[in-house]
């Protein structure tokens, strides 16, 4: 007998005799988070689970020996913030010029998740260093977290797993506001404007 609550099954998504239910992070500050499949399909890649081996604070736990969470704890508690920011404006609107598409709370959540893709060791240290060797004198975190982007989209695509299809859609789609599609705005998202202002790296 099964003892799942309505609200489990509520979200969840019948496929033949399969019940899949949505995947959730227990988070020491926000509880229990859910994950949407498409945020699943992104943490997957290499380049997303490097980050639990990045220092949020850097060097930072030399001195405080407790700071030590990590890129990946950070990047799911802002895709958890994102969606409920979204989600309450989308809920607030007085217009229907000024309410959010789903599509639209689906990108800010999934631009939180991809927001520090960029960062390399040390964090915001690594980014002084980098500069400092003049080779790369432009590089900043948020231009090499949309090129990583761009490469995890397309392994996702590509990959032939569960849902890569319907992410494949979503990512073309195109909405109103912009008439760019859902990929580009998830990365005007992360660099805080227009693809063409993009912080080089």
């Amino acid at each position: 007998e099964s003892s799942k609550t309505s609200k489990e099954f509520s979200m969840a998504t019948c496929n033949g005799s399969n019940l899949s239910l949505p995947k959730v992070i227990n988070d020491p500050i926000h509880g229990t988070i859910e994950l949407h499949k498409f945020a699943e399909l992104i943490m997957g890649a290499p380049e997303f689970q490097r980050l639990r081996h990045l220092k949020q604070l850097g060097v930072t736990y030399l001195v405080y020996p407790s700071g030590t969470h990590t890129r990946f704890e950070h990047s799911v508690g802002t895709y958890h913030l994102a969606w409920q920011l979204a989600k309450t404006l989308k809920s607030r609107a007085t217009t229907p010029e000024t309410e959010l598409t789903d599509d639209e709370v689906l990108c800010v959540a999934l631009a939180g998740l991809c927001h520090d893709l960029g960062h390399g060791p040390f964090s915001h240290l690594w980014e002084v260093l980098v500069k400092t060797g003049g080779r790369f004198g432009d590089y900043h975190h948020e231009g090499m977290s949309v090129q990583l982007v761009d490469i995890i989209i397309d392994q996702v695509i590509s990959s032939g797993l569960s849902g890569a299809a319907e992410f494949a859609d979503f990512m073309r789609r195109r909405h109103e506001a912009s008439g760019g599609t859902n990929r580009e705005l998830i990365k005007q998202l992360i660099l805080g404007g227009p693809e063409d202002q993009e912080m080089r790296c």
